[in-house]
């Protein structure tokens, strides 16, 4: 996309797809300000792909760009992002297109996708399906979840404890009472942070010289991860975007040890499972996975911090085998996933085929927290 010459362009499909009030100078603002940000590519606007037809643009591609490292190897890559085309213009070559384009340019690139179609096409493109993310959720008010839909969707209905609670809520008039109980078996199965007396909690942003330093440790615990030091937290959750996030910092004697992004509730509309609750996405995790303490209190905060702003639930896909125990210990219940991971990776790099398992992974890496 030339910046200068299809920037209309850009904005009318924006406009017609994701968001009718926007602005064309919001939208040229919006661009500089990325590519002033961009870890990639320093000044370059994140790459982005049009197919144009009669003038209009009727099909779209963008990226967000990161810095990976994984192995010995660490650069560039690009999360691919908004491949949409318009419903009349589907079922023939423009998203191949586009997709052709983007894999021709750049080099190691992700995605976070839930549609088979795009991932038969990310597939044509040796952007492989690597597998889906694992999504745990954690009722914080289930006497509002039991009032809106059966928990047995989410898959908590397997649990014998849960089981109980869950036929006396079925019961005229008791759904507060099913609730309570279930209240008090995620209590029963919640695992207390221990060692953690010494840890101060906030909402305040931490030095960079402080966050890069926790970053290092928790680099150090894994093979593969995008990069999260204080240049992408700033980056991240900034101005606008950043009121869509609540950001828990842990301190020990003044120094950062843990944080984590909290995305404020929504109603729940983009999963049929989860809809009419008001779900908070516990999008970003930084800790060392070396620190079990460290990883249960920051989990123990983030459930606080998203009860307090009216949440039903929290939601985290997590990847990695450490994350997963810490939020089984904490009464999280795992509903399967519906995101799948896809990459590509580095012509002169290591191959990505077993990020699942090695890879510090969140929804707000790739913006998959903005919807569910």
């Amino acid at each position: 996309m030339k910046e200068g010459e299809h920037l209309p362009l850009l904005a009318d499909f924006v406009r017609q797809v994701w968001s009718p009030e926007l602005r064309l100078e919001d939208l040229r603002a919006s661009r500089a300000d990325a590519a002033e940000r961009n870890p990639a590519e320093p000044g370059q606007a994140p790459p982005t792909y049009l197919f144009l037809l009669e003038g209009r643009a009727v099909g779209h591609l963008t990226t967000i760009p990161m810095r990976l490292q994984c192995d010995n190897w660490s650069g560039p890559a690009h999360w691919l992002k908004g491949f949409w085309v318009l419903p009349e213009h589907r079922n023939g070559p423009i998203g191949a297109m586009l997709l052709r384009e983007a894999a021709r340019e750049l080099d190691c690139l992700l995605a976070t996708v839930v549609d088979e179609a795009p991932r038969r096409i990310f597939d044509a493109f040796k952007i492989r399906d690597l597998g889906t993310l694992t999504e745990h959720i954690r009722l914080l008010r289930p006497e509002r979840v039991l009032q809106h839909l059966d928990p047995a969707a989410l898959g908590i209905g397997s649990h014998a404890a849960m089981r109980a609670a869950l036929g006396v809520a079925r019961l005229p008039g008791l759904s507060h009472l099913g609730g309570a109980l279930l209240r008090a078996a995620f209590a029963v199965r919640s695992v207390s942070a221990h060692g953690a007396r010494d840890l101060h909690a906030d909402l305040d942003p931490q030095s960079d010289a402080g966050l890069d330093a926790l970053w290092a440790q928790v680099a150090s615990d894994l093979r593969c991860t995008p990069v999260r030091d204080s240049a992408y937290r700033r980056r991240l959750y900034r101005s606008s975007s950043g009121a869509a996030y609540r950001i828990l910092s842990l301190e020990r004697g003044g120094e950062p040890v843990a944080w984590a992004s909290i995305r404020r509730p929504n109603d729940g509309e983009g999963d049929p499972r989860l809809r009419g609750i008001r779900i908070a996405t516990l999008s970003d995790v930084v800790v060392p996975v070396s620190r079990p303490g460290d990883g249960l209190a920051l989990l123990r905060e983030a459930e606080s911090i998203a009860h307090d702003d009216g949440a039903d639930a929290l939601l985290c896909s997590a990847s990695h085998p450490q994350l997963r125990r810490w939020l089984r210990a904490r009464a999280f219940v795992s509903v399967g996933g519906r995101l799948h991971l896809a990459a590509r990776g580095p012509r002169s790099g290591p191959p990505l085929t077993d990020l699942l398992e090695s890879w510090g992974q969140s929804r707000a890496v790739g913006g998959a927290d903005e919807c569910l």
